[in-house]
């Protein structure tokens, strides 16, 4: 379940929210192919534990999202949505160093331009690594990137951030690790509060560990309905 201190749920004033001509390729990456114009939400995915970034990156595009899994080279993120099937279609790969800056304003400057929206932000980072110093780079990329999104959500006054926190880095990193984002999420939460934007900490969807449905279910509650 989701961790319950953090959460701070604003309420929905039923803005209205702006159609999506989402861009992207078969094979997962921006390109010149435009998807037809759809009214789903847009949901940002930053990579971290390979198997747990293709299951979450797999149920939202199961369900009525556009994904946008970004990764530090393209590479892995490429090689996932390949896996994908059917579903490539309907995910962008995009290039994101959550410690670089100038990626952080590349990759809203192309939610801006192409998507013009962002509704759900997912963030696996801290699965991979168990280096407290990593993990504290990695939660101020990830201010960063919220604080650049933000605008995004508060236009339709709606949005979901997700720090997933399980997974092999934080498991070795113990109480630490969970502490720290703990911390991390109610502070943000506080930054947050009135704009209709809810930040969470979740468990990870590992097979047999946490019902998916209803992991997917709580983090997209409410979503937007599309339409002017």
């Amino acid at each position: 379940m989701p961790n319950r201190d953090a959460r701070r749920i604003a309420r929905d004033d039923g803005a209205k929210v702006i159609p999506l001509r989402a861009i992207g390729s078969p094979a997962g990456q921006a390109g010149a192919t435009r998807f037809e114009p759809v009214e789903e939400p847009v949901a940002v995915v930053i990579e971290g534990d390979p198997a747990l970034t293709l299951t979450i990156t797999r149920a939202l595009a199961e369900s009525p999202v556009r994904v946008v899994l970004t990764s530090p080279s393209g590479i892995s993120g490429r090689a996932a949505v390949a896996l994908l099937g059917d579903l490539a279609d309907r995910v962008a790969v995009r290039q994101l160093t959550l410690t670089d800056p100038d990626s952080v304003e590349r990759l809203t400057t192309w939610l801006r331009m192409r998507l013009g929206r962002c509704d759900v932000l997912v963030d696996a980072t801290v699965t991979t690594g168990a280096e407290l110093m990593i993990l504290e780079e990695n939660l101020a990329g990830t201010r960063q990137l919220i604080h650049a999104v933000e605008p995004l959500m508060r236009r339709q006054h709606y949005g979901r951030i997700a720090y997933v926190l399980d997974g092999p880095g934080v498991r070795a990193a113990g109480a630490a690790a969970t502490d720290r984002v703990n911390e991390f999420t109610r502070s943000v939460a506080d930054e947050l509060a009135g704009t209709g934007i809810v930040i969470d900490t979740y468990p990870s969807p590992a097979a047999g560990e946490v019902d998916l449905s209803r992991w997917l279910a709580d983090l997209l509650r409410d979503p937007p309905s599309g339409g002017l």
